[in-house]
């Protein structure tokens, strides 16, 4: 029981439950752009019909206004993400005093970033198509199905690729010899 105990005390650390709270804004943020810009144009608003072949493979296909609405409800959640992220979740901003240093910090966190979640945001558009285009799910339920997906695979990411800690070499965590 006690093992049990700790365990769940490990998976609700102050990290996880920021992560959450942030994620749950994160994807408000994103929610919100989507389903207005959904609102504003009409939720099945054609852009483009017509073939496309690939490989010797012609599939018919429609262009629907969500795939923009998701693009630039991406933009407005990452943004945000990043932000939070860095800042606050995984207390990642680099400040060694050094402006070119922290610059250069700064710019590697948020091209792995932007990297990672473009990565998830192509995952998150293959389970949109399906559930949307294939099996013709209503918007909003297919968006909250790709979004658990995406937050465990974002987190993932974050952890352990764009604020992961540097580890300290042998040297430093040598004991001294007597």
């Amino acid at each position: 029981m006690h093992a049990l105990l700790r365990r769940i005390r490990s998976l609700l650390s102050r990290e996880v439950l920021l992560y959450v709270l942030f994620g749950v804004l994160t994807t408000a943020v994103n929610y919100i752009v989507f389903v207005g810009l959904d609102l504003l144009f009409g939720e099945h608003t054609l852009l483009w019909e017509g073939t496309v072949t690939v490989l010797g493979w012609t599939r018919p296909l429609r262009l629907e206004f969500w795939v923009l609405s998701n693009i630039a409800a991406f933009v407005a959640a990452v943004a945000f993400a990043f932000a939070t992220n860095r800042g606050i979740v995984f207390q990642a901003a680099v400040r060694t005093g050094d402006r070119r240093k922290d610059r250069a910090a700064y710019l590697r966190q948020a091209a792995l970033f932007w990297g990672a979640r473009l990565v998830s945001l192509g995952i998150e558009y293959g389970i949109l198509f399906v559930l949307i285009d294939t099996l013709r799910i209503p918007d909003f339920y297919s968006k909250i199905a790709s979004n658990v997906v995406v937050v465990v695979v974002n987190y993932f990411f974050s952890k352990f690729v764009v604020f992961a800690r540097p580890r300290a070499s042998a040297e430093t965590t040598k004991a001294p010899e007597a």
